[in-house]
């Protein structure tokens, strides 16, 4: 699989609306970042770079009381439908961890089994 097939696949995952709930650290003043290419530390392969260690979907359904700490339910908000582990699966890609981040790349294995969407 050439890399500007695995770039459009990664696009396509940006583009989904739940990676919007993505996690990042919270001391990180950036979001997410798609290299298309020559991310050292993923091989040199195209990769999705979160600044999270264990990143999940954020729930916003509930959020935590500063006062109290406890956790309060959100009206009116649902929370994901699904884990990041399976919106990954959907597109046929997986996590790397390194250095105190987490990259998203194309398992070929799974993604060239998916036909392009046109």
């Amino acid at each position: 699989m050439d890399d500007s097939r695995k770039v459009e696949i990664l696009e396509a995952l940006i583009d989904d609306s739940l990676w919007g709930l993505v996690s990042v650290s919270p001391s990180s003043d950036e979001g997410t970042i798609l290299y298309e290419r020559g991310a050292s530390r993923v091989g040199g392969e195209p990769a999705i770079e979160i600044p999270h260690e264990n990143p999940h979907l954020v729930d916003e359904s509930q959020q935590q009381d500063p006062l109290t700490g406890g956790v309060e339910n959100v009206p009116g908000t649902s929370p994901p439908q699904k884990s990041l582990e399976e919106l990954l699966s959907e597109y046929g890609c997986l996590m790397k961890q390194r250095d105190g981040f987490t990259y998203v790349v194309v398992d070929e294995n799974v993604a060239s089994k998916r036909p392009a969407k046109n």
